[in-house]
This record gives C-alpha cells, structure tokens and sequence, in this order.
C-alpha cells in the first residue's frame, strides 16, 4: 500500500497537488452537501430516520406529530443546514486559499479537518448510504482513497 500511496505521490508537483488538494477536499464538501439534502433530508427518509431513532424521546415525540407538522420541522432543520452550509463553504473557502499559499493553518485545516475527517466521514456515511442508496454508497467509497492521498500528500509536500 505504501509503495502505491508512494507512486501515486512522486507523479504530483506541489503545485499540482496543491490544486488536486483543494478540488477533491472541495468536490467532497460538495458531495456530502448533495447527499444531504437529495437523499438524507427528504420526507420519505425524514420518516425513516424517526422510526429508526425512535427510543430516543424527543425522537418520539416528533413521530408521534401530524404530517404537516413534521414537514414543518424537515423545513426548518433544513433551512439550519443550508446557513451551516453556506458559513461552512466560505470559512472552507478561505482556509483552501490558506492552504494554497502554503499557510500553516490552511495546511492544518486540509490535512486534518478536511481531509482526515473526511476519511472518517466517508467510512461512517457509506454504511448509511448503502440503505438509502448504492449510487452514494460508491461515491463515497470513491471518495476514500482521494481523502487518503491528500492527507498523506500534506504530510510529503509540507
């Protein structure tokens, strides 16, 4: 795996693998946006998610409302997201220029909460995503290996 991880590497510049850095950290951010709100954050699913967390008592008291009332609550949950999303995508943004001028913050921000996260991340949701899903089940497994390199990559190019 190593020597792999080693070939794949020495194919890269550092500027070229500062671009392929911030285009896959990006593209993931992208994806697990996607996934969220086209395949997690829908009614039918929304319903799912109540039943299989029911035993949780808030949980349960949410099931037990009228339909309209929860569409209600999928609205506003996701209404939240989509400022999270939005803050979360411009303070991303910033800390990829960061990582572009080789700024030790930015270098943090895409070696370990993007792309270390985003290993642990990928694994975790690739469970979930196969029962809603195989599509996203393989792009997530896809995205694997690509979080793999660029933490690795940061560790040879800074």
């Amino acid at each position: 795996m190593k020597s792999i991880l080693s070939s794949i590497l020495n194919k890269f510049s550092k500027k070229s693998f500062k671009w392929f850095s911030i285009l896959g950290c990006f593209l993931g951010d992208l994806l697990f946006i996607l996934f969220y709100k086209t395949a997690v954050l829908i009614p039918e699913n929304f319903n799912n998610f109540l039943q299989e967390y029911s035993w949780i008592d808030k949980i349960s008291r949410i099931q037990n409302l009228p339909e309209t009332s929860k569409l209600e609550i999928l609205k506003l949950i996701v209404l939240s997201l989509n400022v999270f999303i939005i803050i979360y995508l411009i303070i991303a943004l910033f800390f990829y220029f960061l990582f572009y001028k080789e700024k030790k913050w930015g270098i943090d921000f895409v070696k370990s909460g993007t792309a270390l996260f985003g290993i642990l991340f990928s694994v975790v949701t690739v469970l979930e995503a196969f029962s809603i899903s195989i599509f996203w089940a393989f792009v997530f497994i896809a995205l694997i290996p690509i979080y793999i390199i660029i933490f690795f990559g940061t560790r040879k190019f800074f």
